[in-house]
Parts: C-alpha cells; structure tokens; sequence
C-alpha cells in the first residue's frame, strides 16, 4: 500500500516555533482566502499553487492596505510551504523557482526629520539670543555647537570644562557609539556664545551644559538627554519653525558639509 505524503504546509509549520507558528498558519489561511480557495490549510493542495497565485496574494495584501511587513510575512509563509512541498517531492525545481521569484516589496520608512536652511538655523539662534535671561544665553551657546558640529545628545551631555581647549578652539568629545575621542573646532562666533555662558556658569569643572533652576542658580551636573530635547524643541516652536529635534541639528551639520563638498 502506497504511503500518502503529508501535507507540505504542516510539515513547514511543524518546523517553525510554537510562538510563529501560529501567525504563519494565519497569514497562509487568510493566502487561500483571497485565492477563493475553501479548503483547510492542512488541506489544500499546494503543489497546484502557481506563480500567477503568489502575485494574485501580493496584489490582493497591496489593495486591502497591508502593511508592508504582513505582505512579506505572507509571501514567506507560502514560499516556506513551497519548499517544503518540493522536499516532499510534491513539486519540481523550476515550479518552486517561479514561485520563489515572486519579489518581496520594498520598505520605504518615510524620513520624519529634516535639516534646516541657512536662515531657520539664524532664526533659532535668534530667539536665543532675543530671551537676555540666563537660558538664553546657554540655549545660544548649546545650539550654536550642535548645530556647527552634529554631536549628538548623549555626546553633548558627555561635554566637561576640561574638554574645551581655548588656545586651540576645540572641543575633544567622546564618541556615544565607538566610545572613541575626536576633536571638534570650534568657529569666533560660536566661542563668543560659549564664552558668554561661561561667564554665568564659571570654570569650575563639571558638565560644560548645565541644568539651570527658577532661581537662575547654574547646577554643575550635565544636562539630560531630554532636556536637551526639549530645548531644541521648544526654541524651535518658538522661533516659528514648527517640529526640530536634536537629530534634525545633526542632519543640517552633515547637509552643510556635503553642500560644501567635503569628502563624505
């Protein structure tokens, strides 16, 4: 008596986790539905499925919204029992070939960041400048560095008195990701601002950027890297220039030097 085969999708989804396996057995029932097909997952026959099935899915997921990840998800499951259905000596190569040539779509994550024109970095620096209390001239200062050397925050906080080389005009910073050091110059202008808060923080060593109270006392710790955050944030907000993070003033640092032509 001949022995029946097993069916290819339950031999694929044996083989998976019993936490994916579940999912999987969804997104393959919800694959036969969009093909009209009424039979049970552990049911169908999918040595008939065709090349032109597997685009029919994609398409169908496309037009009812589905994320991209769903769709891809959905075309693996069906590869999967694909795979298993030419081990299983259900299929030949090259219909497992066509299958397989079915292309997963493309992930295309919309940039919610942009880097800010000559003008709108004047105009932050700007409101700064215009509020005369103690934040405002280390706002002036804070800006005015992130914005000439793309630190990030983690790197901003990170910033002590002892790294600011005056004869040299330089910041040294220890980099957040490869904990390496570099030395950022630093330009007239932006000293001008950082001297003006050093004159309210003073030379005591610490944190170069400072939380300041209501009071106006200067607290020699760093800076959060929220509070950071939120300084970019609201000055912008103020400044007319609607929604700018920190990694914003990062993206116009690294505009500014490919719009000058330096070697990327």
């Amino acid at each position: 008596m001949k022995k029946t085969k097993p069916n290819p999708a339950t031999v694929y989804l044996n083989s998976l986790s019993p936490s994916g396996r579940r999912s999987m057995r969804c997104l393959l029932k919800s694959a036969l539905t969009l093909l009209n097909k009424r039979q049970a997952v552990d049911r169908f026959r999918w040595q008939t499925l065709t090349y032109v099935d597997l685009i029919t899915i994609k398409m169908k997921l496309k037009e009812q919204g589905k994320a991209v990840n769903t769709v891809n998800l959905s075309l693996a499951a069906v590869r999967g029992v694909m795979q298993s259905a030419f081990h299983l000596g259900l299929i030949k190569a090259d219909q497992l070939l066509h299958i397989q040539s079915v292309k997963r779509l493309q992930y295309r994550p919309k940039s919610n960041g942009r880097s800010l024109k000559q003008r709108e970095c004047q105009k932050l620096i700007q409101q700064c400048v215009r509020d005369k209390s103690v934040k405002g001239v280390r706002d002036a200062a804070l800006l005015s560095v992130m914005l000439t050397t793309g630190l990030r925050r983690n790197e901003i906080r990170g910033i002590n008195m002892s790294d600011y080389d005056r004869k040299q005009h330089e910041l040294t910073v220890t980099c957040s990701k490869t904990h390496s050091e570099r030395d950022c110059p630093i330009t007239n202008s932006i000293e001008k601002r950082l001297r003006a808060w050093l004159k309210i923080r003073g030379n005591v060593d610490g944190a170069l950027f400072c939380p300041i109270l209501k009071n106006k006392k200067v607290v020699l710790r760093p800076l959060s890297t929220q509070a950071i955050y939120t300084i970019v944030h609201l000055r912008a907000e103020v400044a007319g220039l609607g929604k700018v993070t920190p990694h914003d003033l990062r993206r116009t640092y690294v505009t500014s030097l490919l719009d000058a032509n330096v070697d990327i």
